[in-house]
């Protein structure tokens, strides 16, 4: 049975969580959901695109709820820059990995900037955060290096949820694989809960999929 992903989001996790971390928010549409499904969270709405940060701004600048985040995570402590490509037609697959040849084919990189980055450990240490409620993650290849800068929290089990995009299709260069992702939270303690898959030309692409804490450990 088709369920839609954000009403399955909600009725999981629940209308008391406190703590959303939307990593890859880009324009702001999970921002939105969440702030619906969770009336009682703070919303950390995390991307390092110039464009995805103005878009933020204007639509959430004004929420209490909504703290906008304008750098990237990853598995390397603050001070840091890393090269961030720009994508034109699909703004939204800007990544800091630069796309494969067979990508450019549907896009391109058209500039790269330099931006900062920190992990997620280092981010709720200097803010206090000490439980997330979820963790979503769409980072267009790079959500394997925010789940390792985020070890502490995940081998502590201070991360109720995780929801994050797995790439079946070589998108980018050097990016993390379905399979890498997936081994990574199952050794932190995870289990896979729900999967909404995306084909393409017949073939699989990417997927979201949801992560919980595993029964069995």
């Amino acid at each position: 049975m088709l369920v839609d992903e954000f009403e399955f989001l909600g009725q999981t996790i629940g209308e008391d969580a406190k703590v959303i971390f939307d990593v890859g928010a880009k324009y702001g549409r999970d921002t939105a959901q969440f702030l619906r499904l969770f009336p009682q969270a703070t919303i950390y709405a995390v991307d390092c695109a110039p464009r995805a940060i103005e878009r933020l701004r204007d639509d959430f600048g004004h929420d209490r709820r909504v703290e906008i985040v304008p750098y990237a995570l990853g598995n390397v402590y603050g001070g840091c820059t890393f090269p961030f490509h720009l994508c034109e037609p699909m703004a939204g697959s800007s990544s800091l990995h630069p796309v494969t040849d067979l990508y450019a084919q549907e896009t391109s990189n058209t500039q790269t900037l330099q931006v900062h980055a920190t992990t997620l450990d280092e981010f709720c240490r200097e803010r206090g955060i000490e439980r997330v409620d979820l963790l979503k993650i769409d980072t267009e290849g790079s959500d394997l290096s925010v789940l390792q800068g985020a070890q502490r929290l995940l081998s502590e089990r201070a991360v109720r949820f995780v929801h994050v995009e797995l790439l079946f299709y070589p998108y980018y260069r050097e990016q993390c694989w379905y399979y890498e992702v997936a081994e990574y939270l199952v050794g932190q303690g995870y289990a896979l809960k729900a999967m909404w898959p995306m084909y393409w030309g017949g073939r699989l692409r990417y997927a979201q999929t949801f992560f919980e804490l595993s029964p069995w450990t």
